[in-house]
């Protein structure tokens, strides 16, 4: 019976290491739309100063915030650290928030009307940034116990 455990703890943080790739892969994607933006929109006139003032607030939380959030929980879930657990949470949830505010400011603006394709581009963007909280919340929620179980070995 034990050993059953033993390979239900290993298969179960096999998924937890998924899901440290998969932090590093939105990081890595959060670092790539900020260099585009700062390279290609930051200065792009055929932008409005309303959606650039928008952009401009965000690299600092980020960059400064959610990017080390991802990172730290990824790199302390690889090595089954609690502060893996935490920023993990923290990531997830930042995730979240981030998304539903650019969300409730992209519409009320009306910029997912204004340029169709764009509001499509970012309208996806936002799906996913969201989704991928809520993936992070539930995985880390799900495997709570494994997580705490590796930890005291």
């Amino acid at each position: 019976m034990y050993k059953q455990e033993s390979v239900k703890i290993r298969v179960k943080y096999s998924f937890i290491k998924k899901l440290a790739y998969f932090q590093v892969l939105c990081a890595t994607g959060i670092i790539l739309f900020w260099i585009y933006f700062f390279i290609f929109e930051n200065s792009n006139p055929d932008f409005s100063e309303i959606y650039l003032s928008h952009e401009r607030a965000f690299p600092v939380p980020d960059l400064i915030y959610l990017t080390p959030c991802l990172i730290l929980g990824a790199l302390g879930l690889l090595k089954k650290k609690d502060y893996g657990f935490l920023f993990s949470l923290l990531a997830g949830s930042s995730m979240i928030f981030l998304s539903v505010l650019d969300t409730s400011f992209y519409i009320l603006q009306g910029l997912f009307t204004a340029h169709i394709t764009r509001g499509i581009i970012f309208g996806f963007i936002f799906i996913t940034l969201f989704l991928s909280g809520i993936i992070i919340l539930i995985i880390l929620w799900r495997n709570s116990i494994i997580l705490i179980a590796s930890h005291h070995r």
